[in-house]
């Protein structure tokens, strides 16, 4: 897809594609690109949502352009996937390391396209003032602080999942707005 900049970003679209299935937007962290840090996501989840992931330029397919790479810039970006990928529905946003920050920030912004923020070892801003976020969030830490391809393969089969994990994933498949510590 392109960016109205004309940036050209790698998204990747796995699970329901009816126009009632939830829809899960993914954004990765810091070192990483999104089939290595969501693939078991979409494997968990692709049976009963919509699962729109992309790569953040710099990192993975995507455009490396020669810009500033700023939160705002990043929050941007994610805010123009969700416009072409999901115009009008609210979404679930997963974010990992960086990608928490930037979804944390996105949901602060648009709380009204956000019903669920599931943050995964998320990033920190250095100023908390920065961070207003009026969603609810879903913390995915136990044994995911940060999926790699070991992780990955630790949460392939859900026999090897977490049982906090398995219960988070039945949350956010029953679209709840639960809390987990």
């Amino acid at each position: 897809m392109r960016t109205s900049d004309g940036l050209a970003l790698a998204a990747f679209e796995a699970g329901r594609t009816d126009d009632v299935a939830p829809v899960i937007v993914c954004v990765h962290g810091m070192g990483h690109w999104t089939q290595a840090a969501w693939d078991f996501v979409a494997a968990e989840f692709e049976a009963t949502h919509r699962i729109v992931a992309f790569d953040l330029p710099g990192f993975g397919a995507s455009e490396k352009p020669r810009v500033a790479y700023t939160l705002d810039f990043f929050v941007c970006v994610l805010g123009e996937v969700i416009e072409a990928r999901v115009p009008h529905a609210r979404v679930v946003l997963m974010g990992h390391s960086l990608g928490g920050l930037i979804a944390a920030l996105y949901a602060s912004q648009m709380p009204e396209r956000v019903g669920l923020l599931a943050l995964v070892d998320p990033a920190r801003p250095r100023s908390s003032s920065k961070l207003r976020v009026r969603s609810r969030f879903v913390r995915l830490s136990e044994g995911c602080g940060r999926p790699r391809a070991s992780c990955a393969a630790r949460f392939a089969t859900p026999s090897s999942t977490p049982p906090r994990f398995r219960a988070t994933i039945s949350r956010v498949r029953s679209n709840s707005r639960a809390i987990v510590p």
